[in-house]
């Protein structure tokens, strides 16, 4: 049976260091707690995509939940009925939508580690437990209302139940188990199928090439229950993905997450890109050439010395590609987080393995290799403790995002009677899910009028109550729209305008300038405040007439 790590080498056991490698892992899984457990503790607001998955959650029942979420949303099944048992239970406040991604984040530290030390040396398992811990994008996504954080724990979860038992003939009793197990992974997960299809792919290969028959069956027998369940899971959650226009189009056209064809010059960056890219969002380090130097050479020394786990960290990787050549699966950021933990055990090896084959006096020149890798990563996480709204040069690394909240309470403590709130389209979502937390049952009174849904995207939440409540109908790129609406309002001496989500980052445009400007000429602005992308204006437009 070919062994799925090696033994640790007779130069490893020479080698001193102050603590155990056992020790630095632990220690390692206690400092990604303490990030994890901060970022989560900040509590910020919520932002337009999370605003939008929570409305659904909040709105919803339980069985309501299994059709097409509105505002052009999707999620796995199990997801989102541990997020409605949770607001059920606790309460719709930020920290209890928060709190199964976060569960998941603390929960996939002790997962990584566990199948780390299945697959690989201890000294390259402490290499990549610290890459994990310090992943900032999975710091991040443990404390967002979204499902990538719970991506990363299922995967997780079925190799370290899966691959612990594959030095054992394969029983019955073990095999119903695996396949139960994967049967319910799919609804909790929608890229759990990836996983479940590279270790079932591996293991297959390895039984028929040691010719075990008996396996095989059992395998067959597993992969049949995986399939019925991805069947059911395919045709209730995710077909109507797969048919949505307005996703695809994104997916594809601005956000360039699909393999094209190796075809040509163009087609063939894709793939350099996506590689290089990859190793900064989602993986999380901004040191991209040497993360693909560590990768590449960590893939060349698992063919040689165990196939078997380089089959298993790879296949799934692979499966993805495939899936996003076909036009099923974006290959971007978020949506591949849940493959962060195979890139960094394969780039750990190549790392561990660069280091180790340098000579006595060489030794610094790995050392320092090893130390760039984490640079950056431990720069970010520091920084974020410092000032967690620290912001970078590269927004994928922001991890606070629209907080709205504390623009929401200025507004409620400073309006008075008779004012006018115009709320920016892109802001409805977020004032929505606040509209329970504060005081704004005045506004919500009289005739309602529900704007045109004229966007794929922004489809909308919450109507105007004229002439208190207005809230604009989508107008990015055409400011006409707002300027017909900002004629109605003219003539009162009062009016809030609240903005969020006011930037479009594939885009030059500033629409917070555009709408200050158009304000600035009809009237004159009394106050104002701000915080992380939120804002509120308070102007006379009296003047107008």
């Amino acid at each position: 049976m070919i062994p799925l790590k090696p033994s640790i080498d007779t130069h490893q056991r020479q080698m001193t260091w102050p603590f155990t490698i056992d020790q630095v892992i632990w220690l390692l899984i206690g400092v990604g707690v303490l990030l994890r457990t901060v970022q989560y503790g900040l509590n910020i607001s919520l932002w337009i995509d999370e605003a939008f998955i929570s409305l659904n959650i909040i709105n919803r029942s339980f069985l309501e939940l299994l059709q097409p979420l509105d505002y052009r949303q999707g999620a796995p099944y199990g997801f989102l009925l541990l997020e409605k048992l949770a607001v059920s239970l606790l309460g719709t406040q930020e920290w209890v939508l928060r709190l199964v991604p976060f569960l998941a984040g603390v929960t996939s530290l002790w997962l990584f580690r566990s199948v780390a030390l299945a697959l690989v040396s201890p000294a390259t398992a402490a290499i990549a437990l610290g890459l994990f811990v310090f992943s900032d994008r999975l710091i991040y996504f443990s404390a967002e209302v979204k499902q990538y954080s719970t991506d990363v724990a299922v995967a997780l979860l079925l190799y370290w139940v899966i691959i612990r038992g594959l030095d054992k003939p394969l029983r019955w009793q073990r095999a119903v188990g695996i396949a139960l197990l994967g049967a319910i992974a799919l609804w909790f997960s929608h890229p759990a199928v990836f996983a479940l299809a590279g270790i079932g792919l591996t293991l297959v290969i390895r039984a028929i090439q040691q010719q075990g028959r008996a396996d095989l069956q059992k395998y067959i027998a597993i992969f049949t229950v995986w399939l019925s369940s991805f069947v059911g899971f395919y045709w209730i959650t995710l077909r109507p993905l797969t048919q949505n226009e307005a996703l695809q189009n994104s997916f594809g056209q601005k956000h360039g997450a699909f393999m094209p064809l190796p075809t040509s010059l163009e087609s063939l960056n894709w793939y350099v890109e996506n590689f290089l890219g990859f190793f900064n969002d989602p993986v999380g380090i901004p040191a991209v050439a040497l993360a693909a130097c560590f990768f590449v050479v960590g893939l060349c020394a698992l063919w040689r010395s165990r196939p078997l786990t380089m089959a298993l960290l790879l296949m799934p990787i692979g499966l993805t590609l495939l899936a996003s050549g076909l036009q099923q699966y974006p290959f971007k950021a978020r949506l591949i987080l849940f493959l962060v933990p195979f890139a960094i055990l394969i780039l750990a090896e190549g790392a561990r393995l660069m280091a180790a084959q340098l000579a006595a006096h060489q030794r610094f020149i790995g050392a320092l290799l090893i130390v760039a890798l984490f640079f950056q990563p431990v720069h970010y996480a520091v920084n974020n403790l410092r000032n967690p709204a620290f912001i970078t040069d590269d927004s994928s690394y922001q991890r606070v995002r629209e907080h709205f909240r504390p623009v929401i309470a200025y507004l409620q403590d400073n309006r008075q009677p008779g004012d006018v709130i115009y709320i920016y389209y892109a802001a409805q979502y977020a004032f929505r899910y606040y509209l329970e937390q504060f005081d704004f049952e005045d506004l919500i009174q009289g005739e309602s009028v529900w704007p045109e849904a004229n966007s794929d995207w922004f489809e909308p939440a919450l109507p105007s109550y004229p002439p208190q409540l207005i809230v604009g109908a989508y107008a990015r790129g055409d400011w006409s729209v707002f300027q017909s609406e900002l004629e109605a309002i003219k003539g009162n001496s009062r009016v809030w305008v609240l903005l969020t989500h006011v930037r479009d980052r594939r885009s030059s445009i500033d629409e917070e300038d555009i709408f200050l400007h158009l304000l600035d000429q009809a009237g004159v602005q009394k106050d104002t405040f701000s915080d992380v992308e939120s804002y509120a204006y308070l102007y006379d437009l009296s003047s107008s007439g």
